[in-house]
């Protein structure tokens, strides 16, 4: 064995601050998402292995271009960057995912993961705002040039850099992540 799993990302090439925060925070991540697992379990890995089955889920009972061609990397980015890879508990208390808000400005809340997921889904098949989102599904996939469609996904104007990272993160956690057998959390 050649050092512990964060160590291999690191050099992989996964965001080191991400990684080295993720060790340090294994504990209370595990916590706040009811594992009772190993705390030797990366919460990275941890919330991608929990919340990419449930976008898998919702993006299959969608048709459309957003629920058959967007891939599975920016949807777990943006769920990761909205909640702090799950770690943001206001977020995690509304089951909110996505950072969704109302007219108003004010936060959703959710019954569920996939109640949240398939609110983001209809967000990004049918308002205008990623109307270029959609048309670039059309004749890409690849997701570094489908993120730039997201410029005004959300407020901070360091967004889509952040999303950018966050994909490349999740493209080299992904295979590992998948493969993991967790609890369902306690949200």
């Amino acid at each position: 064995m050649d050092g512990c799993r964060c160590c291999r990302w690191i050099r992989s090439g996964v965001n080191a601050a991400l990684i080295i925060f993720a060790c340090s925070s294994a504990n209370a991540y595990d916590g706040a998402l009811g594992n009772r697992g190993s705390p030797s379990v990366n919460p990275l890995v941890n919330f991608v292995a929990w919340i990419a089955p449930k976008i898998r889920a919702v993006m299959n009972e969608h048709s459309g271009i957003v629920a058959e061609k967007l891939p599975i990397e920016i949807a777990v980015a943006q769920a990761a960057l909205e909640t702090d890879w799950g770690r943001h508990k206001p977020a995690l208390k509304r089951k909110n995912f996505f950072g969704l808000t109302r007219k108003d400005g004010t936060y959703m809340r959710f019954e569920s993961a996939e109640d949240s997921i398939r609110s983001y889904v209809k967000s990004l098949s049918g308002n205008g705002t990623y109307s270029d989102l959609r048309k670039k599904l059309e004749i890409t996939d690849h997701p570094e040039k489908l993120v730039e469609e997201l410029d005004r996904y959300a407020e901070d104007e360091d967004y889509v850099p952040k999303l950018k990272s966050m994909v490349r993160s999740v493209r080299k956690i992904l295979p590992e992540a998948e493969a993991e057998d967790l609890p369902e959390p306690l949200l």
